[in-house]
């Protein structure tokens, strides 16, 4: 059948890339993000083979998507999402029930900078693009149980205080007090702040955000994610504390 032909092929690149996402850079090259411009043309008169589409949209999609599912992303409130909960929403998007929106209203944080955009998309779309997600939260919690929840929770806290602990044994000021899962840092000023969050951004072995905690700009570490561990922890570690060092 056609229809199983292009879902298996969707199947295998989804599963390339996830399997493959913890060995790339999060951040995506200047050539990836280039390469998007093929997107753009003009609509053809003829119809174009749906394999076709598929492979395209991977081929040019895939490299230049910031890897935000990676076990080293700890720039906001997401945790990947687990096997169940993808095959879940696959479920859905067959069944066509994945549209929960409800109204159009802006979303601001301080982890979501507006100042200096023109234009704030998340004013002038539906809630980020809010998806009903009952489906997959249910088949996640069906999956992990009380036991299942309780281990992630307490792995990323874990992880959280783990960086905590190291950036206070460098010197640098942790401007929480780590008792969940987040954590904001302080290495002296916003100025340097800014320029270490986009020298670790940019190397790409890990991703953090940046906040304003208390009148300062700052670095703000979310460990969220069902794959981070204290290896991921000590991989990051090692990258931002050296770029702070230059600093």
């Amino acid at each position: 059948m056609k229809i199983q032909k292009i879902l298996n092929k969707t199947k295998q690149f989804s599963v390339s890339f996830l399997e493959s996402m913890n060995d790339k850079a999060i951040q995506v090259s200047d050539k990836d993000r280039a390469n998007l411009k093929e997107l753009d043309f003009e609509l053809q008169h003829n119809q174009v083979d749906e394999l076709e589409v598929i492979e395209k949209l991977n081929a040019l999609v895939a490299p230049a998507t910031m890897k935000m599912a990676s076990s080293r992303f700890f720039g906001f409130v997401i945790g990947g999402s687990y096997p169940v909960s993808i095959a879940a929403n696959w479920l859905g998007t067959i069944w066509d029930q994945n549209t929960g929106l409800e109204k159009t209203t802006p979303a601001t944080a301080a982890y979501l900078p507006t100042e200096n955009a023109g234009r704030n998309p998340s004013d002038y779309t539906p809630e980020l693009s809010r998806r009903a997600r009952g489906l997959d939260i249910y088949a996640v919690l069906h999956h992990l149980g009380q036991s299942g929840v309780e281990e992630l929770v307490d792995r990323c806290c874990a992880c959280a205080r783990e960086f905590a602990t190291a950036f206070t044994a460098a010197g640098y000021e942790v401007m929480n007090e780590v008792v969940m899962n987040q954590v904001v840092v302080n290495f002296g000023s916003d100025e340097v702040n800014l320029s270490i969050l986009d020298a670790v951004q940019k190397e790409g072995t890990c991703w953090v955000g940046q906040t304003i905690w208390r009148g300062v700009t700052a670095m703000r570490i979310s460990v969220s994610n069902w794959q981070t561990d204290s290896q991921d922890v000590r991989k990051s570690l090692a990258v931002i504390l050296k770029i702070a060092s230059k600093h």
